[in-house]
């Protein structure tokens, strides 16, 4: 899989999963990937659906949310959570949202 990716995806259903991965990364942590999620877009062949997997643990607690995205290039990348959260949520609501 490479770690180059594009997906297409509705605010709702992401913003949503991001509040979710907020409650289980560390807001202060030395560790620095432990304050991120990863986000992993998986796409059929020939076809431009798939889904978007967000992943985040605290290293006692995991929690990982799938949903249907438009991916038209499979990947994976990290980000800090809390920066993610506050970027989409200030997005007007039905934007849809592009991740590259």
């Amino acid at each position: 899989m490479s770690h180059m990716m594009h997906v297409m995806l509705e605010k709702g259903p992401f913003l949503k999963a991001l509040t979710h991965q907020q409650s289980v990364v560390e807001k202060k942590t030395t560790v620095a990937v432990l304050s991120q999620v990863m986000l992993t877009a998986q796409g059929e062949k020939d076809s431009h659906m798939g889904t978007l997997t967000l992943t985040g643990t605290d290293l006692e607690l995991t929690l990982e949310e799938t949903f249907p995205a438009r991916v038209t290039k499979p990947g994976s990348t990290t980000l800090p959570v809390h920066m993610l959260y506050d970027m989409v949520r200030k997005l007007r609501d039905g934007a849809p949202i592009e991740l590259c």
